[in-house]
């Protein structure tokens, strides 16, 4: 194949420049088309309208040196391979030359066509390294200012976005007191005690209270979600009766049926175990069915609200079920979708499903449980999920299997022993579990062993741990500050041992257990 090669000679000695250009030729299957110039304005012209490979460049000039022209070419942008002709072998001028940007050099009493040749491929390959070395250059540069304007665009989004939740969160808490208000003095007047009323001011009365429940909902709503998205939502998961969670949500889902002229049945097992999760948000969970269920619900319909105990897998199963219009394949297949996409927030969720379903399904998995749904077009619906009992060791191994939607991307887990320093009286000891379960995150787990001693176990690496331990004993001082009595008791808080989430949960379990022994565990 014969190459092409487009060669521009620098030298004012014509006869030199012949010699240059008969040796080219005799570089075998190459096709020369030579340019010969005198100085630096004619090779600038040469450069500007010819296609040139390579330039030759003769050392000795004049009234220019060859390394003034080379100087001149490199600092007016000039990329492409120049090769100097000069007829010392000094190696001190060969530096210089390469420092002043040419590609190679060769000493003219040693030139053929081989040594030609091997120059033209080693100063391309050269010139093509410098160009790939500013290419990356270039992009590198370009690549800071556009990281530096991102950072910037994040750090605003970031304060928006912060500003955003922080409105949120101002504003429904601004429309709670007033709303708190209006439902305490209404209630007051619908109960009677400000005097009888007729039954239809009763009615009305009754509508009033439902409306501001819903909106005490869709507050209550709006708060979670903006601190499930921040994962600020804390949730105070301790050991609970059944009738801890229906007392709080008794109330609101009446008159939620009432409001829809809906039957309202409570059919709860007789026998259930004791329950370990936050009381509050499961009653919420509870409201937020019941609503979802007169929605969809026929004028004098029924709603059911049931328990059921299921020992095998150390849960309870509550549920909602109505006998309204159901839902078609493509919503029910919708929700079932997102009720088993783990982990993945809320904002998405709330598209699909809706608010209150979006905060159902947050809620219960960070009570380690599972939500569900059945339904057919016409035939009714029923929503339920999972609550687990207060079983510890069972309990361990649904967190280790749940937990991981909102570990905050923690490989550990670790175990600490918190221990009161000196005894105290119960009312003390409760005092100080209270104290505890509000200084763990969502992703920690907190038991009491026995009567002044607790096991907490934490989704974090060893030196989180240490910076857990001094953090609980800042708020502690913080708190016995602000007290004028009954300081919260001195602790000592031990660490057990760290292990990573996968590959060494045995070893934790084994250290759990024998952390457990040898008295019962209660949760608190």
């Amino acid at each position: 194949m014969i190459e092409q090669i487009n060669v521009l000679s620098v030298d004012d000695d014509p006869a030199d420049s012949e010699i240059l250009r008969r040796l080219l030729e005799q570089i075998p299957c190459c096709e020369l088309h030579f340019v010969h110039v005198a100085g630096l304005e004619e090779a600038k012209e040469a450069l500007s309208e010819l296609a040139v490979d390579v330039i030759f460049l003769d050392y000795v000039l004049s009234p220019t040196t060859g390394l003034e022209i080379l100087s001149v070419l490199r600092s007016s942008g000039e990329r492409r391979p120049i090769i100097v002709l000069t007829g010392y072998g000094d190696e001190l001028i060969a530096t210089q030359l390469i420092q002043a940007g040419a590609d190679d050099y060769l000493v003219k009493g040693t030139v053929n066509p081989d040594v030609l040749r091997r120059a033209i491929d080693n100063a391309t390959a050269q010139c093509n390294r410098r160009k790939l070395e500013e290419e990356h250059e270039r992009l590198l540069v370009e690549l800071q200012a556009k990281n530096k304007t991102l950072e910037k665009n994040n750090r605003r989004l970031a304060e928006l976005y912060e500003t955003a939740h922080e409105l949120i969160d101002n504003v429904s808490h601004e429309f709670r007191t007033p709303l708190t208000v209006v439902k305490e003095f209404t209630s007051i007047i619908y109960d009677g005690l400000a005097g009888p009323t007729t039954g239809e001011q009763n009615r009305y009365l009754g509508t009033v209270l439902n409306r501001v429940d819903d909106l005490a909902i869709m507050i209550d709503d709006m708060l979670d979600i903006n601190r499930l998205e921040t994962g600020m939502l804390d949730v105070s998961r301790t050991e609970v009766e059944i009738s801890d969670i229906l007392d709080r949500a008794r109330r609101v889902i009446e008159r939620k049926a009432a409001a829809g002229n809906l039957t309202l049945d409570m059919d709860i097992d007789e026998v259930l175990p004791i329950l370990y999760c936050d009381a509050g948000e499961i009653g919420r969970v509870l409201i937020n069915l019941v609503t979802n269920a007169t929605k969809g619900s026929r004028e004098g319909g029924r709603i059911s609200v049931w328990a059921r105990s299921e020992p095998e897998q150390s849960q309870v199963r509550f549920g909602v079920t109505d006998d309204g219009v159901g839902l078609d394949p493509d919503a029910l297949a919708a929700i079932q979708k997102s009720f088993r996409h783990v982990g993945g927030g809320v904002g998405a969720d709330t598209k699909e499903i809706g608010l209150g379903l979006s905060i159902v399904k947050e809620l219960v998995l960070l009570n380690f449980g599972d939500v569900g749904v059945r339904s057919e077009s016409s035939e009714g619906s029923t929503f339920f999920f999972t609550v687990p009992a207060a079983e510890p060791l069972r309990l361990i191994d649904r967190y280790l299997e749940k937990s991981e939607s909102f570990r905050n991307d923690s490989s550990f887990i670790s175990l600490i022993e918190v221990r009161m320093s000196e005894p105290v009286d119960d009312n003390r000891i409760s005092d100080l579990g209270h104290f505890l379960r509000h200084q763990i995150r969502r992703s920690d787990l907190l038991f009491r062993t026995q009567p002044g001693d607790w096991l907490l176990v934490a989704a974090s690496s060893q030196g989180d741990m240490g910076r857990l331990i001094r953090r609980i004993e800042q708020s502690r001082f913080e708190a016995n500050e602000s007290r004028s009595g009954n300081p919260v008791p001195d602790t000592t808080l031990k660490i057990r041992g760290t292990w990573t989430i996968r590959g060494e949960t045995d070893g934790f379990m084994k250290a759990f257990r024998e952390a457990l022994q040898p008295v019962e565990l209660a949760p608190v």
